[in-house]
């Protein structure tokens, strides 16, 4: 709260939500707001506000996407967050109060202290919303105090896991595994890392090794692209093209050069 450089009470909670098109983060906002006695904010307000003053389609979906976009290439990643709490400071405080600018939902996810499953087909919006309701409440009544209780065993393997994963030196994916068997005893932990005996990428290439042949392999490519194009066997290229696509490692090659032919 202190990068908000706003007087948030500490006895005020805010909880943020998100989550793709249609996975019902809007009915978590209506159960907490009308439920709960929560007030909600949207962070897309300003983009609505800002398509307004432009003159800009406020029901085109990709128009409002590419707004936001704009917005946080201009101002931060964290701009329509910081307005949404200017909001929310205005509401409840006296006056003294990925593209690389893109959403990023699923990171914001990953982030999420609490996650909460809405994959199941119900028959009515009250049935959905009595669902949401059973599975939200545990959890605010936890984070509210009203309710004391230890971990549950998943959750406490998952914290576990959660925390092995940070031993990870991988600088593109991290991951953590707890196995346990039947009767929840641990009978091994683990993380990906790299092979024994070698240095982290970050150590020896300065960058994720993958991601450096990857580059290479692609600048090869459009090199042989062009070469390949220039050709006029047409026949023999054809007939090498079928041959290497049998290999995915040369697949993109093969693909061009039929392309070309």
């Amino acid at each position: 709260m202190a990068k908000a450089s706003m007087a948030i009470k500490p006895d005020q909670l805010i909880i943020g939500l998100t989550g793709s098109f249609g996975s019902g983060t809007s009915y978590i906002k209506s159960i907490l707001k009308e439920r709960f006695g929560f007030e909600g904010f949207s962070l897309s307000r300003e983009v609505f506000d800002y398509a307004e003053k432009q003159g800009r389609d406020r029901r085109n979906r990709a128009e409002l996407q590419a707004i936001g976009n704009e917005l946080r290439k201009s101002n931060g990643n964290d701009y329509l967050a910081r307005k949404a709490l200017e909001r929310a400071a205005e509401t409840f405080i006296e006056s003294d109060e990925d593209d690389p600018a893109g959403q990023h939902v699923q990171a914001c996810v990953d982030q999420a202290d609490i996650v909460i499953s809405n994959d199941v087909f119900y028959r009515s919006i009250e049935e959905r919303e009595n669902a949401l309701e059973k599975k939200l409440s545990p959890y605010i009544r936890l984070i509210t105090g009203e309710i004391k209780r230890r971990p549950y065993q998943k959750e406490m393997f998952m914290s576990l896991a959660s925390n092995l994963a940070r031993r990870s030196s991988c600088m593109k994916r991290k991951g953590g595994a707890v196995i346990v068997d039947s009767n929840s005893d641990v009978i091994s932990v683990g993380f990906n890392e790299v092979p024994l005996g070698r240095l982290p990428c970050e150590d020896v290439y300065g960058d994720c090794y993958r991601d450096i042949k990857k580059k290479k392999m692609l600048a090869a490519i459009n090199v042989k692209r062009r070469s390949i194009r220039s050709c006029s066997v047409v026949r023999f290229w054809i007939f090498v093209a079928r041959f290497m696509q049998k290999s995915m490692r040369y697949y993109a090659w093969a693909h061009a050069i039929c392309r070309a032919s």
